[in-house]
């Protein structure tokens, strides 16, 4: 299992106020070669005559959710156990916040992208995907492995 000591790879929402830290055990690049389009939406969403090259860049960051400890999340308190619905175990509290947010975070344009940390680097984008998987028939319960694609944006047509 990965240790909390050294959690380099984050996940950081774009006003700062949530982090998560990922146990990372490896993180893929794949980039796709410009697709290039006849038409561009404007700010006023209408089809606008122009070419318009779209660029992919995702990373897909495979990671445990075991072990995990209030300082590796947001709202870890929600998940102390004291309600039946929020369970005593930040794996568990992990693992929800993470799908909160894969569906809540996203670009705003008071703040911009949301950020992927890895290898010192700092990458705007989205959450695209989150995975989590529990082994049922693992013990200790509610322990998780998971993956998340980040895809890497920098340009945000209103």
């Amino acid at each position: 299992m990965a240790s909390n000591d050294e959690l380099s790879v984050k996940l950081i929402r774009n006003d700062g106020s949530e982090t998560f830290r990922l146990k990372a055990y490896s993180v893929g690049t794949e980039v796709e070669n410009g697709l290039i389009t006849d038409s561009l939406a404007s700010a006023f969403r209408q089809v606008v005559g122009s070419k318009l090259r779209l660029d992919l860049q995702t990373y897909t960051v495979d990671f445990v959710i075991q072990g995990m400890t209030p300082d590796d999340y947001p709202n870890a308190g929600t998940y102390d156990g004291s309600s039946p619905s929020t369970p005593d175990n930040d794996d568990y509290g992990f693992r929800d916040e993470l799908i909160r947010a894969s569906k809540e975070w996203g670009y705003d344009t008071s703040n911009g992208f949301d950020v992927l940390e890895y290898d010192g680097r700092k990458i705007d984008g989205v959450i695209t995907s989150f995975t989590p998987t529990e082994n049922t028939e693992n013990r200790p319960g509610r322990t998780y492995t998971a993956t998340l694609e980040w895809t890497f944006l920098n340009d945000f047509v209103v």
